[in-house]
């Protein structure tokens, strides 16, 4: 199953913020209610100076030239370092979310790409990926442009979504925008935007981009039950681990032992299937 967005400064929404007009200003992340511990968090932030990667998080990939922009995570676990504060004097943009159905590890695959020979370029690919682990991710692209000329981007490639698209107004200015999908098969991953305007020709100025994909975990959710394995009762109110609907999964008879010439000895395990949330003998 896909991961599920849960929140960003609202329920079910990226949260994104700049520092506005005065790059002195610290930009922080702010969340809608508390997180889930073990929830993965993901915070892209793009700067016109470079900008250490905040305390317990840690780097998914980087697009630095002109400007640093980075795609970073960590496992949720409801404290502060959740939700930093990020600040180094310069032009900034951030974007955050919290995702539920991640495994432990969830960083799979990065690519980025950058350009500072910025006549007549108004594209940027995110570069591409190597293949991915498994097919349930989530990816996340994201793009820079880093210019006097404040921009948007749009018509990103690849059945990607735009979910944030903002903008500093500093002078020098950044801007950032993110997009999503939903993987359900293996294979490289890559996607490109287009910026409605040219950053302004000059030292300083350029536009990148930048793709991570983060796994799912394929234990959960399919049948509404929580990740992994819940105990349920079969075989006269036993308790029993079950699998999700429809899996096969191995079980030992009760008892588990048996004597074999006075011997005591393990019984074989034998195949079941889940149904309506119990095990059904298949025989063998």
């Amino acid at each position: 199953m896909p991961l599920t967005l849960v929140q960003g400064s609202s329920l079910g929404a990226w949260g994104s913020a700049t520092n506005g007009a005065s790059p002195a200003n610290a930009v922080a992340v702010t969340w809608a209610q508390a997180r889930t511990a073990g929830n993965l968090l993901v915070l892209v932030y793009a700067s016109d100076g470079l900008m250490p990667v905040p305390a317990g998080w840690t780097s998914a990939v980087v697009a630095l030239d002109f400007a640093d922009m980075e795609i970073v995570y960590r496992i949720a676990d409801n404290t502060a370092t959740d939700a930093p504060s990020l600040d180094n004097n310069a032009a900034t943009c951030i974007a955050w979310a919290e995702y539920s159905g991640n495994t432990a590890t969830p960083l799979d695959v990065t690519a980025s790409g950058t350009n500072n020979t910025v006549t007549g370029v108004q594209t940027r690919s995110t570069g591409t990926t190597g293949a991915t682990a498994q097919a349930d991710e989530l990816a996340v692209a994201a793009w820079y442009i880093s210019s006097p000329n404040p921009g948007s981007w749009s018509g990103q490639t690849n059945s990607f979504t735009e979910v944030v698209d903002t903008a500093t107004s500093t002078g020098q200015d950044i801007t950032l925008a993110v997009a999503v999908r939903a993987l359900s098969a293996t294979g490289t991953v890559e996607s490109t935007a287009t910026s409605s305007s040219l950053p302004a020709p000059g030292s300083g100025n350029g536009l990148g981009g930048a793709v991570a994909t983060f796994k799912a975990d394929a234990g959960g959710g399919a049948t509404g039950h929580p990740a992994g394995r819940r105990l349920g009762l079969a075989g006269g109110c036993r308790p029993v681990e079950i699998g999700r609907e429809g899996t096969r999964i191995m079980r030992r008879p009760e008892p588990e032992y048996r004597y074999d010439g006075g011997v005591l000895v393990p019984r074989a395990e034998r195949p079941v299937l889940v149904v309506g949330g119990f095990e059904r003998p298949l025989g063998v």
